[in-house]
């Protein structure tokens, strides 16, 4: 065996190159650290001079410096955004030149990576798509061709305010520990000099804080004072004290401001004050008072309000207050006090209800009259729910449709009737005027009512309304015995048939039929007299316009007779309307009677017809209906002798009548405008002298 090739030898060899190996190494280590470590010099001078430069500007040129020593291609920064709900990139490095930014990675995306971000002062990531901590990143980590990272958190009190990312371009790397330590050195000057500025700005702003402070103390309309807590002396007060009583301010020097001002209170109002003013126990101070003052400009209201500061251990060092002239709005006040007493006294003298409900139409208030016409206590009245303590069962679903209509969108129905159930004895009728009441901001806070109990009224009305049928009943006894002499000749003139032996067979069967067919005309003549007669309740209901004036159409014909001529047509198509049937066929019996009235002797053609339309809100407050909408018209029109202008006006009015003594009560067109009212409808009128006249009866269209 050769020399060269012994054990020894080749061990020898083997621990040369292993030697030089680790020399070659070493020279790298200590090369690449003094790299890194000029470096980290130009980085602390960059920071050194940076100050007052943008945080992103700083951290940008630091990315730079930092990119160059690590010898990667890509660096970027990133920062959180106001919300912490994402981190965006606001500066891209590549190849040391800065491109475009702006892309951002939502935090909750990442959360493994954050978290490395705040437990290191350097993430160091070999493989960054196989590696747990960044992992989370694949969309970015491939879109750029991103194989190792080398992130710097940038530490601030309470947290991370972002990250500087070396990212190197290709596949894994392994970092040296010398690239370690120089990141988390750049990380911690990055994050002193961050710190650095962020006291700075706020130093900064404090000082201008304190200038706004003290300009705004010296413009505001109050006047500002304190108080050192542990010696009790006036230490500031503000200059605007001029404004408020008229006097110069070294009129009011410290050293005797306070008894000048305390004397000035009235000696009722004085002691409380006197006590604020002072120093001692400031627990339980009164916050706030209001008392008069005697000044150069005469007696003022003053709102004082004071408020204790503390050190950091809790301990009082100053007592800061505030004076402001609230004369004006104390004078306002009582004005206001005094007219809500007088608004109340008047409610409780007269006979109508007030009720005020809240949004859950809860009752906040009801006068006397409401407590002696239902029989309740103001106790059991208060604070309960209206609808159902008052409103009987079958109108409180409607009534509180209606209620939430206008709570909750301001859809009110300004005047309408309803059921009110006393706590014993007979139901009531109310006509309410209704109003949304509404809050300092515009929100619905309610409603005010006021009720008129109109249960006589009604009574009354009902009374005229069955005399109205008597007079009409009379003056149509005379139709009726013509017909019923036309029908019993024929009766006769059937019997006389049937009686003579001689008459034939077929004329006996004639007979029959014709003697049938007069007793059912007298008795559909007798029945409809009896229904136009009887005097029911009213029972307001879903009532079909077309059925009801078809069913009228005999009476009407035999109200029009000979002398004019009658026309039907109807177009309403089964549409329905809220009234009472009884009063419907009565309203339209009057109407055309006093038609059938005008035109005799003047004209020849009475006209009833009935059709459907939508009313805008404009159009619909020109009639004097509440809303627009859908509505059933009901139209009687003559070409009879017309409505003078100054007869127009009083059209409605009980006891007023155009015809003749003896020929009409005046009753008949109020209790068709009484009728139509409570249905939710109008009567629009439309004539002139010698040119007829129309009469159209709007009314709400309602669903069953």
């Amino acid at each position: 065996m050769s020399p060269e090739e012994s054990p020894i030898v080749r061990e020898l060899a083997q621990v040369r190159a292993r030697e030089a190996t680790y020399r070659t190494r070493l020279a790298e280590q200590r090369a690449l650290a003094t790299r890194l470590g000029r470096a980290a010099a130009e980085v602390r001078d960059v920071i050194r001079d940076a100050r007052g430069l943008a945080p992103d500007r700083l951290v940008a040129r630091v990315a730079r410096l930092s990119a160059t020593a690590l010898g990667v291609a890509r660096a970027s920064v990133w920062l959180y955004d106001d919300a912490r709900t994402q981190i965006v990139c606001r500066v891209i490095l590549v190849d040391g030149r800065e491109e475009p930014a702006g892309e951002a990675i939502r935090a909750d995306s990442c959360p493994a990576y954050l978290k490395a971000l705040g437990e290191a002062a350097a993430v160091a990531v070999q493989d960054a798509r196989a590696d747990p901590r960044s992992a989370e990143l694949a969309p970015y980590l491939e879109e750029h061709g991103v194989g190792a990272l080398l992130d710097i958190p940038l530490l601030v009190p309470g947290g991370i305010l972002g990250v500087v990312c070396h990212e190197h371009v290709g596949g894994p790397r392994a970092w040296h520990e010398e690239e370690i330590d120089f990141a988390a050195q750049v990380g911690a000057l990055v994050g002193v000099a961050l710190e650095a500025e962020r006291r700075v700005a706020a130093e900064r702003a404090a000082r201008g804080t304190e200038a706004r402070y003290k300009h705004l103390v010296e413009s505001l309309p109050v006047t500002i004072y304190a108080f050192d807590a542990r010696t009790g002396e006036l230490v500031y007060l503000s200059p605007t004290v001029e404004e408020l009583t008229g006097e110069p301010a070294d009129a009011w020097p410290l050293d005797r401001a306070v008894a000048r001002w305390v004397a000035a209170i009235d000696p009722e109002f004085r002691e409380p004050v006197e006590r604020r003013l002072g120093a001692g126990e400031l627990d339980g101070l009164v916050e706030e008072l209001v008392y008069p003052v005697d000044l150069a400009i005469g007696r003022r209201w003053i709102r004082d309000t004071v408020g204790v500061v503390r050190d950091a251990v809790g301990r009082p060092i100053a007592v800061q207050g505030m004076f402001c002239d609230v004369t004006e709005l104390y004078r306002t006040e009582r004005a206001r006090a005094e007219a809500e007493r007088r608004y109340r006294t008047l409610l409780e003298s007269v006979e109508l209800i007030a009720v005020i409900l809240d949004p859950e139409g809860r009752v906040e208030f009801v006068n006397d009259y409401f407590l002696r016409l239902t029989g309740f206590s103001s106790e059991e009245v208060v604070g309960a729910r209206w609808f159902d303590l008052v409103v009987p069962a079958e109108e409180r679903a409607a009534t509180r449709l209606a209620f939430d209509r206008a709570v909750r969108g301001g859809e009110v129905a300004t005047r309408t009737e309803s059921t009110l159930r006393p706590r014993a004895g007979r139901e009531r009728r109310i006509a309410w005027t209704n109003t949304v009441l509404s809050g300092p901001d515009g929100e619905i806070v309610g409603t005010s009512s006021l009720g008129l109990d109109i249960t006589d009224r009604l009574e009354l009305e009902a009374m005229q309304m069955q005399n109205q049928k008597i007079e009409s009943l009379g003056r149509l006894a005379v139709t009726v015995a013509h017909d019923f002499n036309n029908l019993l000749t024929v009766i006769a003139a059937g019997v006389e048939e049937l009686g003579d032996d001689a008459t034939p067979a077929d004329d006996r069967q004639r007979a029959r039929s014709e003697i049938d067919a007069a007793v059912h005309q007298a008795s559909e003549l007798t029945a409809g007299l009896l229904a136009y007669g009887r005097r029911p309740g009213s029972r307001p209901a879903r009532q079909a316009l077309d059925e009801v004036a078809a069913g009228a159409l005999p009476i009407l014909e035999r109200i029009a007779r000979d002398e004019v001529r009658l026309e039907v047509e109807l177009h309403a198509d089964g549409a329905g309307v809220a009234v009472d049937a009884n009063h419907l066929g009565q309203l339209l019996v009057n109407l055309v009677t006093n038609a059938v009235d005008a035109t005799r002797g003047h004209g020849e053609l009475v006209r009833v017809t009935t059709e459907l339309v939508e009313l805008g809100q404009d159009e619909a407050r020109a009639l004097g209906l509440t809303a627009g909408g859908g509505y059933a018209v009901l139209t009687v029109a003559d070409d009879g002798a017309g409505v003078a202008p100054s007869a127009r006006e009083r059209l409605f009015e009980p006891f007023f009548t155009t015809k003749g003594p003896g020929r009409g009560t005046g009753l008949g067109l109020a209790m068709c405008e009484s009728i139509a009212r409570r249905a939710g409808g109008v009567i629009a009128v439309e004539s002139a002298p010698g040119h007829g006249a129309t009469f159209r009866v709007y009314l709400r269209l309602v669903d069953e």
